[in-house]
């Protein structure tokens, strides 16, 4: 395949336009197969109001202080925020595992072509050189795997909820989310990009974002917004409670026997009640925009309800941290939770139900990593996740996880 490079510069910030980009600016997923660089990211919200796909590194590494004066402050600039789920394991002993090569850190790329609503913009913030790849053609890639290996596999997983449960009961812990991998060893090479570009035509109401950092690939299809923030609203997403999607002759009395269903209705319970909490303790009035609503995605159904409240961007940052992982994901209470599931699970989750998306001054929009993939070469984990509560039951759990890793296999 043959490629040529190009440079493109703008000092102030300002608004480009550059004769190849804007040749034939559409969505800017098309971009990801006619360009390269070492670093990509592609986010395309649920609402499918907002895209953007950058490239390069200019500035990695970014304080708290910095990430404020940079989204909060200056007009068309987009960082890209990327956090670990745990970001404050420095002291614990932490098994290696696939995630250590991917520099998981919020940075500002050096070029970004953004599209919001129908206006597709392109911005450079530093001298950007990235490859023109000719002719390049999307085809249908397919997995041909020669092994599969579980990551607990099911009696680990068995013996983990149930001992689980036990600690719940002794430690006054609600709820617990613990996650499972399958490690798939492909027969030839994954392109990346083409099965990303190839699994996003099929999903629908969830967040598109892939993520590459030399030769390692994060590839996310989530249905959660952690938070979106606006000039004027502030939007959070709080889904638990999961069963397998319905059939069509059968859903009206499948969603009422899910939405009367006492586990799955107070493990959704558990998620709205620390949002709210959260919003309390930084003096936020909030109100629900629905409440308890069934979210149909392509394999799964979720319990759904949407909290909203005015956006105070001063404040934007102090909330993603706070209410990174939510119940959803992590637990309740929040810390007691946070170390059952690292005592059980022993490793780092990397980017899998962490908080990914992009800072600005205008528009600020935060995923939770789930439904997500790590490829590498020949080399693809899967991640799936499943709240634990007191009446939890392995086998069932177990299955909601092969669910939940459905749109990658």
């Amino acid at each position: 395949m043959s490629s040529e490079k190009i440079t493109i510069s703008d000092e102030s910030n300002a608004e480009i336009i550059c004769n190849e980009l804007a040749n034939k600016l559409f969505s800017p997923i098309e971009y990801l197969n006619k360009y390269t660089s070492d670093h990509i990211f592609y986010f395309k919200n649920k609402a499918q109001d907002f895209e953007i796909c950058a490239f390069g590194k200019k500035e990695t590494g970014l304080s708290l202080d910095k990430l404020k004066s940079l989204s909060l402050t200056q007009e068309n600039l987009y960082l890209i925020s990327l956090s670990p789920f745990y970001s404050h394991l420095t002291n614990e002993k932490i098994q290696r595992n696939e995630w250590d090569n991917l520099n998981i850190q919020s940075y500002l790329p050096k070029l970004v072509i953004v599209r919001i609503k129908n206006q597709t913009k392109v911005y450079s913030y530093e001298d950007s050189d990235i490859n023109i790849l000719k002719e390049r053609k999307i085809n249908k890639f397919s997995l041909d795997t020669s092994s599969e290996t579980e990551i607990p596999n099911y009696k680990q997983w068995e013996s983990g909820i149930i001992n689980s449960i036990e600690s719940m009961r002794q430690k006054s812990i609600d709820k617990i989310v613990l996650s499972r991998k399958i490690k798939i060893q492909n027969k030839i090479y994954i392109d990346s990009q083409e099965y990303f570009l190839n699994k996003s035509r099929e999903v629908e109401n969830s967040y598109h974002i892939y993520l590459k950092q030399n030769n390692q690939h994060f590839l996310c299809f989530s249905p959660e917004t952690l938070l979106r923030s606006n000039k004027d609203e502030l939007m959070i997403d709080c889904i638990a409670g999961t069963i397998k999607k319905s059939k069509e002759e059968d859903k009206e009395k499948e969603h009422e026997s899910f939405l009367s269903d006492k586990k799955e209705i107070n493990e959704h319970r558990f998620v709205c009640k620390s949002v709210e909490e959260v919003l309390k303790n930084l003096g936020m009035d909030y109100k629900y925009e629905f409440k308890e609503e069934i979210l149909s995605l392509k394999y799964v159904e979720h319990i759904h309800s949407l909290i909203t409240s005015k956006s105070d961007k001063t404040k934007i940052l102090s909330l993603i941290e706070s209410l990174h992982p939510t119940p959803a994901v992590g637990g309740r209470p929040k810390d007691e939770a946070l170390k059952l599931i690292f005592e059980i699970e022993g490793q780092k989750r990397g980017l899998y139900a962490a908080p990914i998306g992009i800072l600005s001054k205008n528009l600020t929009e935060i995923a939770v990593g789930i439904r997500s993939a790590l490829i590498h070469d020949k080399e693809m984990y899967l991640y799936g996740g499943c709240g634990i509560v007191k009446e939890s039951i392995p086998e069932k759990e177990w299955y909601e996880t092969q669910e939940k890793m459905k749109n990658f296999i």
